[in-house]
């Protein structure tokens, strides 16, 4: 989360959300990872009773969360690979 975001009480089931399922998501071979997937998604709310229009609300926002570690993970790596360049140069 930024430092300057200020979360609301109604962040939290979907934080929760996403704290849960953050690892039920694909992993490829060499280490990248992937968006948790729908039927993961899907199973949760199914679970906790989050249908229709709150599902659409919960899975847009969800995927927007998921998004946002997807880019940061894979900045992370790039940084990570490029240290790795680095040290091989020197």
């Amino acid at each position: 989360m930024p430092e300057d975001a200020e979360p609301e009480d109604w962040h939290a089931p979907l934080w929760q959300a996403w704290e849960t399922l953050r690892y039920d998501r694909p992993y490829l071979a060499m280490g990248g990872e992937m968006p948790v997937t729908f039927a993961a998604i899907n199973a949760y709310a199914a679970r906790y009773g989050i249908v229709g229009q709150d599902f659409d609300e919960v899975f847009t926002l969800f995927r927007a969360i998921d998004d946002e570690w997807l880019a940061w993970v894979t900045e992370k790596a790039k940084e990570e690979r490029a240290r790795e360049e680095a040290k091989r140069k020197r």
